[in-house]
């Protein structure tokens, strides 16, 4: 009996540890200031590209050379049709950085932002759950 208790109460912490290691289950903020380590401001388009596709659970959704991305409600979101939303960037990429189990399935996605020179000027995360 004392073997599964210890078995039960070992599985427990491991779990814990597990969930409480993964980067995903950080704040959109805190996940946010890790990219900009990983894709600082200034860095080429092309280069964060290479990093997305160097990345091995990362995926590269969406690259936009023609259009930033919008911004409605504090999230970027695709533009409204009748053109009032908040446009970032002139140049735009849009990627899925992984998925966690919460209550259900979480996605976490990251939309970089470019100016018309090809250079980053800002990206935002977010958490999604499907």
């Amino acid at each position: 009996m004392i073997y599964i208790l210890c078995a039960l109460f070992l599985a427990i912490i491991i779990t814990v540890m597990v969930m409480l290691s993964d980067p995903l289950r950080k704040s959109e903020e805190k996940i946010r200031e890790s990219l900009f380590k990983i894709t600082p401001i200034g860095m080429d388009i092309d280069d964060v590209i290479k990093v997305i596709k160097n990345k091995k659970k990362w995926e590269l959704g969406h690259v936009n050379y023609n259009n930033g991305y919008s911004i409605l409600g504090g999230n970027p979101n695709p533009p409204s049709p009748a053109g009032d939303d908040t446009i970032l960037g002139k140049k735009s990429i849009i990627g899925n950085i992984g998925r966690y189990m919460k209550y259900y399935i979480i996605e976490v996605e990251v939309f970089w932002a470019f100016d018309e020179d090809s250079k980053l000027i800002d990206l935002h995360v977010r958490k999604e759950g499907l």
